[in-house]
């Protein structure tokens, strides 16, 4: 007859046992949202607006992607576990995960509601350790343990793209960071600046076990530099911050200026 048919949904919308209405109302408190990587979702707790509910609420859900979630029956409260944005799960494999909300009351009258849980990627730090090297003195240790820790040796001015100056020693280009510097290079490589602690009890005494004035660098096993200090994570006042001072015999621990450039060991 020339007419064409329309079809509507209505993702959000209520019915009775029996096909008639007893009590009409909607599922409210869940949005579509999105969630990183590597990171739990948790809803807020849902309410029901309408007409008041018959008995006790029961939370269910159903859908493409249902069987990765988990709702509490009880308080409606959603969850799904933390995903991999490189290796989707849900259906469609696209990061999207689909489900939908179901609350029915005792006497069956029930909403329902679409909801959608984007998985968004992020860029994943790689725990960077560097490479063993040759120096006047002998092969630098690419790392030293210590107290627990894992100190990782100094840049070399060719293994990082951040500002910052240099330095030769040990016949190798160091690099050279201000204090903020230092604090981004060691998060850029999945580490942390050592507190004033860390560095006095573990490093402090190998830098004072060697000759510093014949060796040039410390622990004769190590051979890292000692020309400059190394940057600690702990203030002793503002804009300043404390550092292993191993340009003087022996070395000991000091703070300085945050503007100053020294070597920094970051640690895990």
């Amino acid at each position: 007859d020339g007419s064409e048919g329309i079809t509507v949904q209505l993702p959000n919308y209520i019915n009775g046992a029996d096909g008639t209405i007893a009590a009409s109302f909607t599922i409210d408190g869940f949005n579509n949202t999105s969630v990183e990587e590597d990171v739990v979702f948790t809803s807020t707790v849902p309410s029901l607006s309408g007409d008041d509910n018959i008995g006790a609420v029961i939370w269910t859900i159903t859908g493409d992607d249902a069987n990765l979630f988990v709702i509490e029956p009880t308080t409606g409260v959603l969850s799904l576990a933390a995903q991999d944005f490189e290796i989707p799960a849900d259906s469609d494999a696209n990061n999207t995960y689909q489900l939908t909300v179901v609350a029915t009351d005792s006497v069956s009258n029930f909403a329902e509601l679409a909801v959608v849980i984007s998985v968004t990627d992020v860029d994943e730090v790689l725990a960077y350790l560097p490479a063993e090297i040759s120096g006047d003195n002998g092969a630098i240790a690419s790392i030293i343990e210590a107290g627990g820790l894992t100190f990782i040796r100094p840049s070399l001015a060719a293994e990082t793209t951040l500002d910052g100056g240099a330095t030769t020693v040990e016949g190798n280009k160091w690099k050279l960071f201000n204090w903020a510097e230092a604090q981004a290079y060691c998060g850029n490589i999945a580490a942390r600046l050592p507190t004033k602690t860390e560095l006095s009890d573990n490093l402090l005494p190998l830098v004072n076990d060697a000759d510093l004035v014949s060796n040039g660098s410390f622990a004769v096993t190590e051979h890292w530099l000692v020309n400059k200090g190394y940057w600690a994570s702990t203030s002793p006042s503002a804009d300043k911050h404390h550092i292993m001072k191993t340009s003087i015999d022996p070395a000991k621990m000091s703070s300085l200026t945050d503007t100053n450039r020294q070597y920094v060991t970051c640690v895990r």
